[in-house]
């Protein structure tokens, strides 16, 4: 799986691919039980992509907002 993490003011985006939607799903889960993330990871966009060498990866972008410790 590849990322990349962009934040701006309070909002997080993941960017990325994973091999296919489980992995996508084994990721989020992962991000959601993280305490590093305190806001949920929102699905904001995926597809499934097939490259030039036919191997299917699954493009996404997640979205979250952070929440500063009170």
């Amino acid at each position: 799986m590849a990322c990349a993490f962009r934040a701006e003011n309070h909002d997080i985006r993941i960017e990325g691919e994973a091999a296919d939607y489980a992995a996508l799903s084994m990721f989020m889960g992962r991000m959601e039980d993280d305490s590093f993330f305190p806001a949920e990871m929102m699905l904001e966009h995926a597809e499934q992509e097939t490259a030039a060498n036919r191997a299917a990866r699954v493009r996404f972008t997640l979205r979250s907002t952070w929440q500063e410790a009170q």
